[in-house]
């Protein structure tokens, strides 16, 4: 049962020191001593060189504190957590960037103990404080340090726990909060690390953690204030469509690219009535691809502005808009003056009437939906031409007539 702004440990049993060079982490983060690093960047994998890759149960994988996609994990507070490999450290550093969801009794961040009901376990029993604690506990003697700290918010937090075989020092946000002097020995041997929760399985964790560290010392301020201030690094969407100026009847093609391989694309444009999903119809194709291409290209693409939505799983970005420029190689036509040509009524429910001098009558003109799609077609047969629209639906079309059709009229259907 969850209560708010209860008890919130971190478990901390370590045995003797293993020493891990990193491979692959952010410039902010100190390789020396690196025992693990786990980004969460779409995997619970260690990126810190010594290959202790997390297994996974009931997580799942959201946005950070960045906003980028998959790059968090979520722990339903019952029964989820990442359960690491063994290993023996005794001086350490642990840090986390978490946020809280609500707080259990005791809601485990990071525990590192044997096995549930075994002597050395690491384990917390207090209810009684709605602060922040550390807890380390063998045969010989528990110890805690009660931070003074209450997490009534749902915001991000960066957490780190040090301890030099001295002294146990507690970091909020890249400030020492609390320092404490342990008592006893601890025992050197394997003991088990978990994410999210204890091995009792009776400290779940309810909220999200990311960028989990682990050292074999003790990290001065400096480092995790680098750790705290650092900023993200990660792009989601890797590669930006770019805006295009084409030739008339000519064709080209606009590329977004992600950094999840898996992504699935959504084009759209905005014809006036804001930005609308398009379909691979028409002129238009790839339209869910990461590359969109537009074929034959009119006077009624000019300015036409495009956009790619990009999603994985629950999370969605959106790639900036590029600009569709069309040349008109030919030249503007005199009868492109607004004496010329007028529509009329607009809006209209089931005709529109064209005037137009006797010099444009027998031009071609055409009516696209908000897609780009040819919905209507034909010629201009007299100077007062009439259209009929019943046919369509409401909403707004574009109108295009002339030679290269270089003519664009906003026509609203009611």
């Amino acid at each position: 049962m969850k209560r708010k702004n209860l008890l919130m440990i971190i478990s901390v049993i370590f045995g003797l020191a293993t020493i891990s060079i990193a491979q692959s982490v952010p410039s902010y983060v100190s390789t020396s001593g690196l025992v693990g690093w786990w980004p969460f960047n779409g995997n619970a994998n260690d990126e810190g060189g010594s290959g202790d890759n997390g297994y996974t149960y009931k997580t799942a994988l959201i946005e950070d504190r960045f906003g980028n996609c998959n790059s968090a994990y979520y722990f339903n507070g019952i029964d989820s957590y990442i359960s690491l490999n063994n290993s023996h450290i005794n001086s350490y550093s642990y840090s986390a960037w978490v946020k809280f969801y609500d707080i259990q009794d005791t809601s485990m961040i990071f525990c590192k103990g044997y096995y549930c009901n075994y002597p050395d376990e690491s384990y917390a029993t207090s209810k009684s404080a709605g602060n922040f604690w550390i807890r380390r506990s063998n045969t010989q003697f528990t110890y805690s340090i009660n931070t003074d700290v209450t997490f009534t918010d749902s915001t991000w937090h960066h957490i780190v726990v040090t301890f030099d075989q001295t002294k146990t020092n507690f970091y909020l946000d890249g400030i020492l909060t609390v320092s404490g002097i342990p008592q006893g020995t601890l025992r050197t041997s394997s003991v088990n690390k978990m994410i999210g929760n204890s091995p009792c399985f009776s400290e779940a964790f309810w909220g999200v953690i990311d960028d989990v560290g682990l050292w074999n010392r003790a990290l001065n301020q400096n480092e995790i204030s680098q750790l705290f201030l650092a900023k993200s690094t990660y792009n989601y969407v890797t590669i930006q469509p770019s805006s295009q100026i084409v030739n008339i009847s000519n064709g080209t093609q606009f590329i977004v690219g992600s950094s999840d391989l898996n992504a699935t694309y959504q084009w759209q444009t905005d014809l006036g009535i804001g930005f609308q999903n398009l379909n691979s119809v028409g002129q238009f194709s790839g339209t869910r691809n990461d590359t969109f291409t537009v074929a034959n290209v009119t006077m009624v693409n000019n300015n036409q502005p495009f956009r790619c939505i990009i999603s994985s799983g629950s999370c969605i970005d959106t790639s900036n808009t590029a600009v569709l420029y069309v040349n008109n190689k030919v030249g503007i036509n005199e009868f492109t003056q607004d004496n010329l040509f007028s529509i009329y009524p607009n809006p209209s429910k089931n005709v529109i009437n064209i005037k137009a001098d006797s010099k444009l009558i027998g031009e071609s003109f055409l009516i696209l939906d908000n897609i780009g799609r040819i919905v209507l077609q034909g010629k201009v047969v007299s100077e007062n031409t009439t259209i009929d629209l019943s046919n369509l639906s409401g909403g707004i079309y574009m109108f295009s007539f002339g030679e290269n059709m270089q003519n664009t009229f906003k026509v609203i259907k009611e």
